[in-house]
Order: structure tokens, then C-alpha cells, then sequence
């Protein structure tokens, strides 16, 4: 019976030093998160006029982030650094849209905006001038002189 007893104290520290070892080396680590991003993009571009839009995003863990995009307009760039889109639409897209995605991720996880649309508005008309406010001028027409 006597050699029993010590038996029991020495299961017990190596069942703690396990428990502990198994924390430390493990669960001390922090758990990668999701990085967060967030923002409302403008969605009208009017031809002529720069749009621009820069999401804010950031992550927890103080990963890296890179950016992507889908559904980009022709007239625009997107910079994978800093998750802007920009450019300056022609009156050529006029009346176009374009459904765009904007994505980041830390290189594990990803976050994504909700898919938004960009439409191109038509220019606005050319204004008329009214005949009453354009500068008058008199003249005469005199008939052509017979030449001999």
C-alpha cells in the first residue's frame, strides 16, 4: 500500500505540467481574425467628373491587406493597396452600369463590401440660348454694283 501512494502525487504533476505546457505552447497564440471593411461608394459617375471611392479597412491581427475587385468600369483603376477606385468616365459610357465587388483580405480571411452599382449618368443637355439675348447687330445689304 505504501507504494501506491506516491504514485498518485506523480500522475498529478505530470497531468499539470502537461495542461500547461499544452497552454502555453497553443492557445497562447492569438487566433487569426477576419479583417473588417466598410464604406458607401458613391453610385453615379458623371462623365467629365472624377469619381473616386476609398473603402476603410483594417484588421485586428495587423495583418497585411490586399484588395481586389470585380465588375471595375473600363474609364476606372483600382489600387489592390488601398482598395480606391477612381477614374474620370467619358460621355461614351453614358447611361452604362457596372456592378462592382470590393474585397480584402490579411492572406487567410477574407471581407467583402455588399456589391454595389455604379451607373453612369447622361451628360446634362447643352443649354439653349434664347434668339432674344444674343447681341443684336444692325447691317444693310446693299444690292451687288453692276460692273461694266
Amino acid at each position: 500500500m505504501n507504494a501506491h501512494r506516491g504514485t498518485g502525487k506523480r500522475v498529478g504533476g505530470l497531468l499539470l505540467a502537461l495542461v500547461g505546457a499544452l497552454l502555453l505552447s497553443g492557445t497562447a497564440r492569438a487566433q487569426n481574425v477576419a479583417p473588417v471593411i466598410s464604406g458607401t461608394p458613391p453610385t453615379t459617375a458623371t462623365p467629365g467628373q472624377l469619381y473616386s471611392f476609398k473603402p476603410t479597412a483594417w484588421d485586428a491581427n495587423r495583418d497585411r491587406l490586399t484588395f481586389s475587385a470585380s465588375g471595375v468600369p473600363q474609364w476606372a483603376r483600382f489600387d489592390r493597396g488601398t482598395g480606391t477606385l477612381s477614374g474620370t468616365p467619358s460621355a461614351r459610357y453614358a447611361g452604362r452600369s457596372y456592378a462592382v465587388q470590393i474585397s480584402v483580405t490579411d492572406g487567410k480571411l477574407w471581407a467583402m463590401l455588399p456589391k454595389f452599382t455604379i451607373t453612369d449618368t447622361l451628360p446634362a443637355p447643352a443649354s439653349l440660348i434664347e434668339p432674344s439675348k444674343l447681341p443684336f447687330r444692325a447691317f444693310t445689304v446693299t444690292p451687288p454694283l453692276p460692273f461694266s
